[in-house]
């Protein structure tokens, strides 16, 4: 099981941005796999960011652009979150303001042994902590969420039942899986279930559905419960 860390962050936090960099050097360190992946939804201009200035402070000036051209600072590499695979990504991926869409995708895609997660809105870490705080997330800074939304047991025993027919790979892009969802949200339409889209996408992710089947379960939710 990947261990999963949160620094629930708002804004450009300098001080969070070097803790956050410190506690990814940690937990490599703890690993067999020492690689740590700094996932960052943008190399255009990074070395102007704010992040991009602490990397040159602490690794040497023009560290930042040298990552960004694919380069790698002593076991430090940079990915950004539409190109996570299973083949670039074992090791700690160390994740800096990055959507919930990104977490989505490096949840579903990385192998990596943990994932630190910085965010730029509060917002984005109640997602992230609203999908994995019943999964061993760590929430290194910032307060736990009172506001976790708690999908119904008549509605997770129907996932559960829906996850264990479909062949998770291709979601729901079979016309027997499509028809086979479509009844089980209909079902519960019919016993007066009720249920947020994200609740629903973000259990879906927690229990191995991929990031790109997600819509899929969004628009039955839509259509049957919401």
């Amino acid at each position: 099981m990947k261990k999963r860390f949160l620094f629930k962050n708002q804004g450009p936090d300098d001080e969070v941005l070097v803790e956050a960099l410190c506690y990814a050097v940690k937990v490599s360190s703890q690993s067999n796999d020492k690689n740590i992946h700094l996932v960052f939804p943008q190399k255009s201009n990074f070395e102007s960011t704010n992040l991009g200035k602490i990397i040159d402070q602490i690794f040497g000036v023009g560290s930042a652009k040298k990552l960004c051209k694919g380069e790698s600072i002593r076991n430090l590499d940079f990915i950004l979150p539409s190109k996570i695979s299973s083949n670039n990504s074992s090791g700690t991926i160390l994740a800096i303001y990055c959507t919930p869409n990104d977490m989505n995708k490096i949840d579903s895609n990385s192998y990596a042994n943990s994932i630190i997660y910085v965010s730029w809105l509060l917002e984005e870490a109640d997602i992230w902590e609203s999908t994995w705080y019943n999964n061993g997330l760590n929430i290194v800074h910032g307060e736990p969420s009172q506001q976790i939304e708690i999908l119904p047991e008549e509605i997770t025993s129907a996932l559960k039942r829906l996850t264990s027919t479909v062949n998770l790979s291709t979601g729901l892009a079979h016309p027997s899986d499509q028809q086979h969802a479509q009844r089980i949200f209909k079902e519960l339409q019919e016993k007066g279930c009720k249920a947020d889209e994200q609740a629903v996408a973000n259990w879906a992710i927690a229990n191995g559905w991929n990031a790109r089947h997600l819509d899929d379960l969004k628009k039955l939710t839509e259509r049957y419960l919401s």
